[in-house]
């Protein structure tokens, strides 16, 4: 059963503080991902503006639980991860280099 359902006798507290672990969780991806160095640290810069506002958007809904805050937290959610992908991609290291036993000049 979805969340929500099964959060009626909390009124939406495990509802609440399971949207602010994920997205603190989902916040440590762009610093991690430049760390190891799989992206450039502009991702990491890019990835803590676009996780500002997810976080933002998390807390306040954790604070005032209405159906305008669900809906911000929904629609957040759905641009957040297509924005975040494509950011990894554009910011790749691995992106323009060839593929083992491929000629870089090779055209």
């Amino acid at each position: 059963q979805m969340v929500p359902v099964n959060d009626v006798e909390t009124n939406g507290d495990r509802t609440a503080a399971l949207i602010n672990r994920y997205t603190w969780y989902m916040s440590t991806i762009p610093v991690v991902s430049s760390v190891l160095g799989a992206t450039s640290s502009m991702f990491a810069v890019e990835g803590v503006a676009l996780n500002a506002y997810a976080l933002y958007v998390a807390k306040k809904f954790d604070k005032d639980r209405t159906n305008a805050n669900a809906r911000k937290v929904f629609l957040t959610s759905l641009w957040y991860l297509p924005c975040l992908m494509t950011l990894f991609i554009l910011h790749s290291r691995r992106w323009k280099e060839p593929i083992d036993g491929e000629d870089r000049d090779a055209a």
